[in-house]
């Protein structure tokens, strides 16, 4: 692991981390095909085992999921429309700046 887990935390090693130790152990004359086929075996295998995970999740409480997806989707629609409206209000602000400047060099003293 990176960096030592305190006491109170759960000690599952991932899979990277598997792998990792297994690189770790091989040798020049063992690190072969094989080698290389196990490890693509166990990767595709935790892919699809955390692919069934969170399908069964989704399908355990499918209106809980469907209503957080609905909040998702409303949310990063809000967030495109508020970031439009930004960057409209910088370009405005840009623009007036350039104005202002521009009013203010050619001013008259009273």
């Amino acid at each position: 692991m990176p960096f030592p887990l305190p006491d109170h935390l759960p000690h599952q090693l991932d899979v990277s981390s598997n792998i990792l130790s297994k690189l770790d152990s091989v040798t020049l004359q063992s690190l072969d095909s094989s080698f290389a086929s196990s490890c693509r075996a166990e990767l595709d295998e935790s892919i699809r085992l955390t692919k069934t995970k969170i399908h069964d999740r989704i399908c355990a409480d499918s209106s809980s999921f469907q209503r957080q997806l609905s909040s998702a989707k409303s949310l990063k629609e809000r967030l495109d429309t508020l970031s439009g409206h930004v960057q409209a209000l910088s370009v405005t602000l840009s623009d007036s700046k350039a104005y202002i400047c521009t009013a203010m060099r050619y001013k008259t003293p009273h």
